[in-house]
């Protein structure tokens, strides 16, 4: 799945701070944008 570069970058930073809450909320306002984008 192809990731915007600031999406990209969040999650990478995220998941290098070992930081999964931040990860989770990420992922949760990331996923909703798209599922929003869609319908």
């Amino acid at each position: 799945m192809f990731l915007p570069h600031v999406e990209r970058v969040v999650m990478t930073v995220a998941l290098a701070n070992g930081n999964r809450q931040l990860y989770r909320e990420w992922e949760k306002t990331f996923m909703s944008g798209i599922l929003q984008e869609s319908s």
